[in-house]
């Protein structure tokens, strides 16, 4: 299912630093896309923003040139059955029954966020501009940690399948008062120029049975980084989804035309396009 959903001006929108991670206020077990950060989304932050796309980070990580599974750049994706969304910066592939949110700002109807949603587990996906000669996760996951830890959650760098991550509990507000930690996991790729992060959120964040239809979402992700000049850690854009090999156009209006209307099948790809504000 794809989901399309307008934010209020002046709502919380996805970080730009390519550090924290956003969220929204639907609730915290990760079903609606949201990862119940509320002080991460501040976080660690735009430090190397000013700094020039040339120029490498000290603790920044060399690149690897032959890198054996995804995310991928565009100019490396294997040729593969999948069938991807294009979101411009991003093409997202995905599965029967799982759902693609697409995040919108009130004001100007941008695209703002990229979540898939399977069961009560969510992963959150977004691209960022990085320097040319290495890249910034490893410099990126030491700054979620501190400011997680500094906010009263608890944060941890671990090995994966894909090299390390920020498995971290992050202070959630309750409907009740008080706080409640919440599992929250960034996984992070670096790529030529570019950097990808995903935060996986409900009980994808702890177990990586139910973590790896959704992991396999992130490996599976092209990135388009594109030759604009971009800042590091400056988010790539974001678009409304079209299915490869489809007309943008006419994608675009089968997308506006599914508002409160029966489910469409978009390319045929077993995503359901419905939309809601």
């Amino acid at each position: 299912m794809f989901r399309r959903r307008r934010e209020p001006a002046g709502a919380d929108q996805p970080d730009q630093s390519g550090a924290a991670v956003d969220h929204e206020d639907d609730g915290a077990d990760g079903s609606d896309g949201s990862d119940g950060s509320d002080s991460a989304a501040s976080a660690a932050t735009s430090g190397g923003a000013d700094r020039d796309p040339g120029d490498a980070a000290d603790s920044a990580e060399p690149l690897d040139p032959a890198r054996p599974q995804g995310p991928w750049d565009v100019d490396d994706a294997p040729e593969d059955d999948l069938v991807r969304l294009d979101l411009g910066s991003i093409k997202v592939p995905g599965a029967p029954g799982m759902e693609i949110q697409v995040n919108l700002a009130e004001a100007g109807g941008s695209v703002i966020g990229v979540t898939a949603v399977q069961g009560e587990s969510s992963l959150q996906l977004q691209a960022f501009a990085a320097p040319r000669r290495e890249g910034i996760w490893a410099e990126v996951r030491r700054e979620l940690a501190a400011e997680i830890t500094k906010d009263g959650g608890l944060a941890d760098v671990e090995e994966g399948p894909l090299g390390p991550s920020v498995r971290a509990q992050i202070p959630f507000p309750q409907p009740g008062g008080g706080s409640a930690l919440t599992p929250v996991r960034f996984v992070g790729c670096d790529g030529p120029r570019w950097f990808l992060r995903g935060v996986l959120t409900g009980p994808a964040a702890t177990d990586a049975a139910t973590a790896e239809p959704l992991m396999a979402v992130f490996t599976g992700t092209v990135v388009v980084r594109g030759g604009q000049a971009h800042a590091p850690r400056e988010a790539l854009e974001l678009r409304l989804p079209v299915a490869e090999g489809t007309d943008p156009d006419a994608a675009a209006e089968q997308v506006t035309g599914a508002e409160f209307r029966e489910p469409l099948d978009l390319g045929g790809t077993g995503q359901q396009i419905t939309e809601i504000r």
